[in-house]
């Protein structure tokens, strides 16, 4: 399955991720329900390698921790802040863009911990952990 659905993506044109990704983060609040709507239709999920919840215990107070934190402007960046500056426009319209993010020693830092500290997934199978 996993084969099939990666196959799937690798056909898709880079141009339809391009005019289908988000250049900027939307406000604190807006961010917040969207991350709370994703949280809701896979709450109740099985991981289908396990067959045990896709989620750990406790997940719902972690899930109202974190986005208490998001909804406060806390782990996002500022909304005025553009991530990415427009370099050209091809003649298709498509605009092609360069991204103002580094990869500072403090990205890489909390890449890190991203990686080592995912609480409310720690049930859930090797592939969806990774």
């Amino acid at each position: 399955e996993n084969n099939r659905v990666d196959g799937l993506i690798k056909r898709v044109r880079r141009g339809y991720w391009r005019t289908h990704c988000r250049f900027s983060i939307p406000p604190p609040r807006e961010l917040a329900r969207a991350l709370l709507s994703v949280y809701y239709f896979f709450r109740d999920s099985d991981d289908p390698e396990t067959g045990r919840p896709f989620f750990s215990s406790g997940h719902e107070a972690r899930c109202k921790l974190e986005l208490s934190y998001v909804a406060r402007g806390d782990l996002s960046d500022h909304p005025t802040i553009p991530l990415y500056i427009e370099l050209r426009r091809l003649s298709t319209q498509l605009v092609v863009s360069r991204c103002l993010r580094t990869s500072s020693g403090l990205e890489g830092y909390h890449q890190h911990l991203e990686n080592a500290v995912c609480k409310c997934a720690k049930a859930a199978g090797l592939h969806y952990t990774e």
